[in-house]
């Protein structure tokens, strides 16, 4: 049986590139164009769908048919079997998987563990008993710097 891809799933992937900035919406062969590229890239219904939120997800604004193959590409093997590459994602398309982030403490009233190791949460402790930082200088003020001036460069006459 062959992979079914519908006219309905290509026009809703179509509508959501149609109100990218910088698609020329407007122009109707722009529109049909693509839609052809769609049903060139994709085998199935889930496929197109897929592509249409993913490249909205990934670019902020019309990048062009070339990147559309691109992000199919990365995916899934285009139905008409030509492959690129993206010229914006030069490393390769973003994963699609949630990359969790590492979270520092925000200050030192709110001391964390930053590691499983004994040793090293004693070593780190160690240090930061161990060094201290200068005190901060007192601004000066306009006489302390007058006074300064007139030390290095005496006024003659006065």
């Amino acid at each position: 049986m062959k992979p079914h891809l519908s006219k309905e799933a290509v026009e809703q992937a179509a509508s959501e590139i149609y109100l990218m900035p910088f698609f020329p919406s407007s122009d109707i062969q722009a529109r049909a164009m693509l839609m052809r590229y769609f049903f060139d890239l994709c085998h199935t219904d889930e496929q197109v769908i897929w592509l249409g939120k993913r490249y909205v997800t990934l670019f902020p604004k019309w990048a062009g048919l070339r990147e559309l193959r691109a992000v199919a590409s990365a995916k899934f093997k285009p139905r008409d079997g030509i492959e690129v590459y993206s010229e914006t994602y030069i490393d390769g398309i973003p994963s699609e998987k949630i990359v969790p982030t590492v979270m520092l403490p925000a200050s030192r009233s709110e001391p964390r563990q930053l590691t499983e190791s004994p040793e090293m949460r004693q070593l780190v402790q160690d240090l930061a008993l161990a060094t201290t930082m200068p005190e901060p200088r007192r601004p000066r003020t306009i006489s302390e710097i007058e006074a300064e001036i007139y030390k290095r460069h005496p006024v003659k006459g006065a």
